[in-house]
């Protein structure tokens, strides 16, 4: 082996270039848009239930949303390290995910875990750009008025610019 590059390296090579090109196809042009199943803790849970849904699933994290079903924040395997290195994990791993957020009782919102979101229209670009500034592998897709749609992570960027190569040379090679 020679090199071995990450998908992050890989689009962040991408995002490096100039000009117009793929990575100034919105999320619609792309079809990333379509809404997919979310697991998700609501605002009010213990903050515990998150670990046991990224512990039994493929996910590193899980959005919180508000009761009306808005994104709130962010919970993630990292967070884990938070209450692993607590002396009072049981009682973190009770407290409800608006509190462990930084919400304060008053309903202001000082988010210490945001979710960082996009919306249909932003391109790739911008997509990327919001993952690799939060240092993140996931971003949420979220309609209008803020509710989560599906998740979109690095590798379904990159799964769109290879397919892009790829019908690129399908062109030339015609």
């Amino acid at each position: 082996i020679v090199n071995v590059q990450s998908q992050s390296a890989l689009l962040q090579a991408v995002l490096a270039l100039e000009g117009p090109g793929a990575a100034s196809w919105s999320l619609s042009d792309v079809g990333l848009t379509d809404s997919l199943p979310v697991l998700s803790i609501r605002e009010d849970e213990p903050i515990g239930r998150a670990f046991r849904l990224i512990g039994g699933s493929r996910y590193s994290g899980v959005p919180v949303l508000a009761s009306d079903g808005v994104l709130l924040g962010n919970v993630s395997a990292r967070d884990a390290c938070t209450i692993m290195t607590a002396a009072d994990k049981k009682s973190l791993l009770a407290m409800p995910a608006y509190q462990f957020l930084g919400h304060s009782a008053s309903g202001t919102r000082d988010i210490r875990y945001p979710g960082i979101r996009c919306h249909r229209e932003d391109t790739l670009r911008e997509v990327m750009s919001r993952m690799f500034a939060a240092r993140i592998h996931h971003i949420y897709l979220c309609s209008e008025e803020g509710m989560v749609m599906r998740v979109i992570s690095l590798g379904d960027v990159l799964a769109k610019f290879t397919s892009a190569i790829a019908g690129l040379n399908d062109l030339m090679s015609e």
